[in-house]
Formats: C-alpha cells, structure tokens, sequence
C-alpha cells in the first residue's frame, strides 16, 4: 500500500480438510525484510485463525507469516498462496 495503516485485526484461513488446525502465530514481513510480530492467534469456528495486533504498518509491500503454513488453505484462485485478511484504519 501507499499509505500507513493502523492495523486492528489479522487473520488466516485453515481448512485442513474440515478439520481446521490449533493456531498459532501470525506475522507480516515487509519487502525489506522487517517483521511486525509473530502474534499468538485465537480461532473462530476451528478454521480462522485471528490476532488483534494493534499496530502501525508503514506505507510498503507485505508477506503475511503463518506458523504452520502445511494447514494454511490455498488454491488456484489465491495463486497457491494462504489466504489471509487484515482490517486496519488507512493513515491519511
């Protein structure tokens, strides 16, 4: 993104084959190679995994950093990458 963010939620996608997956962190890397967390993730309905990190992300290009990345769910449709969210307050 070109803007800072406040970011007020992260959350990735375990399916595992209906089974879902106990959590565990969550991190983002910037592009430039500094990491923001990991945080300990709570789960919603066995699948999500989500943290309410509360913090500032400067404007930049981002990985999302699942710790078990075997269970994290993917397809065609996500380019074979996790699926995650964030919510966050853009910066202006």
């Amino acid at each position: 993104t070109d803007k800072d963010i406040w970011v007020t939620e992260l959350w990735t996608y375990h399916f595992n084959n209906s089974s879902g997956q106990t959590p565990g962190t969550i991190a983002i890397r910037s592009d430039k190679g500094t990491t923001y967390g990991p945080w300990p993730a709570t789960t919603l309905n066995k699948v999500y995994w989500g943290t309410k990190p509360e913090f500032l992300l400067p404007a930049g290009s981002y990985s999302v950093i699942d710790s078990d990345p075997a269970t994290w769910s993917q397809n065609g449709g996500s380019g074979g990458q996790g699926m995650s969210w964030m919510s966050g307050i853009v910066i202006e």
